[in-house]
């Protein structure tokens, strides 16, 4: 005969984060900063945008992560930690990039073979 867990019944939550309802959303009047990935894709867009180059330059990401709000929004980020994930989004659009072009490529290579 097969063991039956016994039931034990949970005490509702009570405080400030205790769910309203049946789902728990946030509150819509407290602003939440955006996510850290969030800052990470805008600094390697705009980068690429600035300059067009992939390796990230030092000073400019100093003065990206002094001006942008990253240490408001996430004081213990420290500046090597982001900007090797801006590095990495970068090298990330580059592979992309070059694999998207190598498809086309090969589209035209193949074009032209057909008589």
């Amino acid at each position: 005969m097969p063991r039956q867990r016994k039931r034990t019944r949970t005490k509702p939550a009570r405080g400030p984060d205790a769910p309203t309802g049946i789902l728990n959303l946030p509150d819509p009047n407290m602003p939440h900063p955006p996510k850290l990935s969030d800052f990470v894709e805008l600094a390697a867009a705009e980068y690429l945008r600035d300059t067009g180059r992939v390796d990230l330059d030092a000073r400019w990401i100093a003065a990206y992560f002094a001006d942008s709000g990253v240490t408001d929004a996430y004081p213990l980020q420290d500046l090597i930690a982001f900007s090797a994930l801006v590095q990495k989004a970068l090298d990330n659009r580059a592979q992309r990039a070059e694999k998207v072009a190598r498809h086309h490529l090969e589209r035209i290579a193949r074009r032209r073979r057909r008589p």
